[in-house]
């Protein structure tokens, strides 16, 4: 299990997130309707309403109005006084209707964790199945174990196959690494031609030696290139000279042992070589000083370019083998090697993304510097890290296969690890997941639970979201991203439910600062203050009100509306005293016992610009202020509807 955060990880940190403060960046527009109807304005523009109610104070509710071709029901609210967000969606689909589950996720700032159960109609292709995993990693221990075993129909892809396997390794630990491992496939009908190959090489006072074997039949095309030993040299020298020589090294190939028969029909080889490797290490420091110095990415100085590439020269080959034999129905694979003092070509490789625009490597100066403190820990440490796998694909009988397979990761001196991390400022944070699934003839059940905790987790997220975008590619998603970074974030939870063909979305999430993103699309609505979002929709239509604080002042007059930039001609303006109805607004409470956050009720805003804490809200289509609920909607069926 990896120790550091995996990208997708981050992917889908920011993925809920972005769900969650959707209603927030309401005064965003973005995009097209779910029917393609394009509706984003020009960044910064206002968006018009389709009715403005005024109240007495000055203060108003913006109302947009939109068709919505969503196949399901949904209510979306924010509220800037309490920091409070919330989504709930639901849609029917009869793809889901024999599918049941439920599931949640629960943010905070410093960690992520979340559980789930599926139960469904076993596919008519398994026949059982048991899948076991789990893993851990904390300061004192990091592991994982995954087991499967399955009877699966043969009639698929894996018809082609009698029986397959596979086991191996892969060990590191601060300077070298290793791996070693075997695989072979049967197969029902032949495969081809009989041919074997091997290769080892091995590192020498001088340089490298390659040793290779070659044994089989040849095609029609590659004729001329064996059927002579001279043919034979030049073409392996072709192979395995010539890269030698294009970085100042030298390679001398030799044939040990020579076979070539043909019989018109068809043609055989059986040929041993040795390739000797001279001035390859030199060679290769002397190209990587030249690319260096002469690079406009890389500020490096002829100095420094030096010490780069002597530390890629103390890289050692320790062995490489590798060997193949086909012969009718059967390949066997085996490969064994080892390479060490690899570390310094990895603090090269840091020392040139150290020196390279973040916007070319794609990393944060202080990733980098964040990636040598690992490595220098993993050296002082002395981590020893080991993969290994076994797999097993048999034929039962019956038009059915047997599958079973492990995979285990285990460590050694981790707790060192961890402490020399700490030593050097390093954040340890620590992880777990469990998973099963099985299946019981009828019906196959899956349950999982997972957890991710580190200091700032969300911020480091963010922040890194922030410095990988190009500033000038989508400013609104700046924006965004930089007003999440100011919203003092709290709390987050999502949970799903399917059950009889309705599928049930809810989210909420809790800001100390929400009025950060507010502030940051204020001009989608000329500068008013935005109070809070309320909406509703169905399968017809969908409608999103935005209260807005002193919109106007207390006399203003209905021309005064009409000159707003939130109305236009086809904006019907009511005044004080022309409408007489109540207005959807978030159940604060209920959200708050949602979230599980504390909530403490204030009597209005002040200004008189919501409806106090009655009803759950909703929102609109995409492109319309409180966007976000449609698109929900049609990702939830979306979903739903995936094989």
């Amino acid at each position: 299990m990896s120790r550091r955060k995996t990208v997708s990880t981050i992917l889908a940190v920011m993925q809920v997130l972005v769900l969650l403060i959707a209603p927030v960046a309401a005064t965003a527009p973005t995009g097209q309707s779910i029917d393609g109807t394009a509706l984003q304005t020009e960044d910064g523009e206002v968006r018009t309403a389709d009715t403005i109610y005024v109240r007495e104070n000055g203060a108003a509710v913006l109302a947009y109005n939109e068709s919505s071709t969503s196949e399901g029901t949904g209510q979306i609210g924010v509220n800037m006084t309490s920091g409070l967000v919330h989504l709930l969606v639901a849609t029917e689909t009869d793809s889901a209707s024999d599918v049941s589950g439920q599931g949640s996720v629960v943010m905070t700032p410093d960690s992520i964790a979340g559980n789930g159960s599926l139960a469904m109609p076993q596919p008519d292709t398994l026949q059982s199945l048991s899948l076991s995993a789990s893993g851990v990693q904390n300061e004192k221990r990091a592991k994982m174990d995954a087991t499967l075993t399955a009877t699966i129909d043969r009639r698929g892809s894996t018809a082609a196959f009698s029986s397959a396997h596979t086991d191996g390794h892969v060990t590191m630990d601060a300077n070298s690494f290793s791996t070693s491992g075997t695989a072979t496939v049967k197969t029902a009908m032949p495969m081809g031609s009989d041919t074997s190959l091997s290769y080892a090489i091995e590192e020498t006072a001088n340089g490298y030696v390659l040793d290779g074997k070659r044994s089989g039949t040849v095609r029609s095309y590659q004729r001329d290139e064996w059927s002579s030993r001279s043919a034979a040299k030049a073409h392996l020298r072709s192979q395995y000279a010539r890269a030698a020589e294009n970085i100042g090294g030298s390679a001398q190939v030799t044939i040990d042992h020579y076979d070539y028969s043909e019989d018109g029909e068809s043609a055989t080889v059986d040929v041993e070589y040795t390739v000797q490797y001279s001035g390859v290490k030199d060679g290769v420091a002397r190209a990587l000083i030249q690319q260096l110095a002469q690079s406009s990415e890389v500020d490096l100085s002829q100095s420094e370019a030096r010490t780069v590439a002597s530390k890629v020269k103390k890289l050692e080959i320790d062995h490489v083998r590798f060997a193949m034999s086909q012969r009718e129905n059967e390949m066997n694979v085996e490969w064994d090697a080892k390479v060490e003092n690899y570390d310094g070509a990895l603090f090269a490789a840091l020392e040139i993304a150290k020196n390279v625009d973040s916007e070319q490597s794609g990393l944060q100066k202080k990733d980098v510097q964040r990636l040598k403190k690992t490595l220098q820990a993993q050296q002082s440490a002395n981590l020893q890290q080991k993969v290994t796998w076994t797999a097993d694909l048999s034929s039962t009988g019956s038009g059915t296969a047997a599958v079973d397979a492990e995979v285990h990761y285990r460590t050694k001196i981790w707790d060192a690890y961890v402490g020399a991390l700490k030593e050097k400022d390093v954040t340890v944070g620590s992880s777990s997941f469990e998973m099963t699934a099985n299946s019981d003839g009828d019906e196959m059940t899956a349950e999982a639970s997972f957890e991710l905790n580190q200091q700032k987790m969300i911020s480091l997220a963010v922040d890194s979201a922030v410095t990988s975008l190009d500033p000038t590619a989508d400013g609104q998603t700046m924006r965004l991203l930089k007003a999440f970074q100011n919203s003092e974030f709290k709390k987050a939870k999502m949970s799903a439910n399917v059950k009889k063909g309705t599928v049930t979305v809810e989210a909420g999430a809790k800001f100390d600062n929400i009025s950060a993103m507010r502030d940051a699309f204020a001009g989608r609505y000329g500068g008013a203050e935005i109070a809070a979002i309320a909406g509703r929709s169905n399968e017809d239509t969908s409608t999103t009100y935005v209260y807005v604080k002193d919109l106007v002042g207390e006399n203003a007059t209905k021309s005064d509306v009409k000159a707003l930039a939130v109305a236009n001609d086809d904006t019907e303006v009511l005044m004080p005293g022309e409408w007489d109805r109540e207005f959807p607004s978030m159940d604060q409470k209920s959200v708050a016992g949602y979230l599980g956050v504390q909530y403490q009720s204030k009597s209005g805003n002040g200004n008189n610009a919501t409806d106090g804490n009655t009803t759950a809200t909703t929102t609109s289509t995409d492109g319309q202020p409180g966007f976000g609920l449609a698109v929900t909607l049609a990702g939830v069926a979306l979903l739903a509807r995936r094989d």
